[in-house]
This record gives C-alpha cells, sequence and structure tokens, in this order.
C-alpha cells in the first residue's frame, strides 16, 4: 500500500495529502535555493571573476529552471557580430 492510498483512507485524507505535498514544494524550492547559493559562490570565486566583481544585488535568483544544457539562438550572435562589422566599416556609428 503506498502513501497515497494510506493517506486517502484517513478522514480528512485530502487536507492532508494537500499538506504533504505543500511540505514537498516548499523543502524542493529550500533545496533549489540551497544550490544556487552553493553555485553561486563558487561561481563568484572563479579566477577570471576577479577581474569584474560580481555583487550581491544584480544577482537574478531563478531556482526553477536549472538543466543540464541550455539552448540559444545563434541570430543573436550573428546580429551582434553584424552590427560590429557594419560599425567598422562605416565608422559612422550607424549599423542600419
Amino acid at each position: 500500500m503506498t502513501l497515497k492510498e494510506t493517506i486517502k483512507k484517513l478522514p480528512f485524507a485530502l487536507f492532508v495529502y494537500n499538506a504533504l505535498l505543500n511540505i514537498k514544494a516548499l523543502l524542493r524550492r529550500w533545496i533549489n535555493l540551497i544550490e544556487f547559493l552553493q553555485e553561486y559562490r563558487r561561481f563568484s570565486s572563479l579566477p577570471a571573476n576577479k577581474r569584474f566583481k560580481i555583487g550581491w544585488n544584480f544577482r537574478t535568483t531563478i531556482t526553477f529552471e536549472k538543466t543540464a544544457t541550455t539552448e540559444f539562438d545563434k541570430h543573436y550572435t550573428y546580429y551582434t557580430s553584424m552590427g560590429c562589422a557594419l560599425y567598422c566599416k562605416n565608422k559612422t556609428g550607424e549599423t542600419y
């Protein structure tokens, strides 16, 4: 018998089950926050980051989007490099 089946037999089953789900979600948020703080500390202590200070006030705490790999749109890089090339070619400061 699973925990869910056991809880369904209690008089206040829905209330208890929802309470357990809320506790589980709250614990997941705390774990995500702790992981974020560990990653922030590790990242801010990297040697390359000594040149550029990473201030605590400039952070954006997003703990629910952690992925193993993250895709990016190549056109962001292409537009930036194209703009730089046009700027250097024209020397006017205008790209279009």
